[in-house]
């Protein structure tokens, strides 16, 4: 009788995650966020956190595909030492999230200045 009520637990449990699989990755992304290697930099938690954001906006709007989630455990599968989250593999979750979510990224503005272009031919020197 307890190996019934184990079982009807168990699908209860997987029944709830596949209607809101945002609570497993919740989870994920606390795991991530204790576990930030020395390298990743204040932005790229900033950029993270936005980018989970509008990817987890599209999973309960039922907007995004669960596919990101197999290719995120594998750069999570990667870890550093101790278990850390790395620069790279935090990229490589902005990246995973923004691609899926439609997001574009939240860079700040960089001015580019490049010299102004010349229509008259450059003075050749003379021999």
């Amino acid at each position: 009788m307890a190996a019934l009520a184990v079982a009807a637990c168990f699908l209860a449990f997987i029944l709830y995650v596949r209607s809101k699989p945002e609570v497993i990755t919740d989870f994920v992304m606390r795991q991530v966020e204790s576990h930030f290697a020395s390298d990743v930099t204040e932005t790229d938690k900033q950029e993270l956190r936005a980018a989970y954001a509008d990817f987890r906006k599209g999973l309960i709007e039922h907007r995004v595909s669960k596919e990101p989630l197999d290719r995120m455990r594998a750069t999570l599968m990667t870890g550093g030492p101790n278990n850390e989250i790395n620069h790279e593999q935090v990229r490589e979750m902005i990246r995973l999230f923004r691609e899926k979510s439609g997001s574009v990224p939240s860079s700040p503005a960089v001015e580019i200045t490049e010299p102004p272009s010349s229509s008259a031919p450059t003075p050749q020197p003379t021999p």
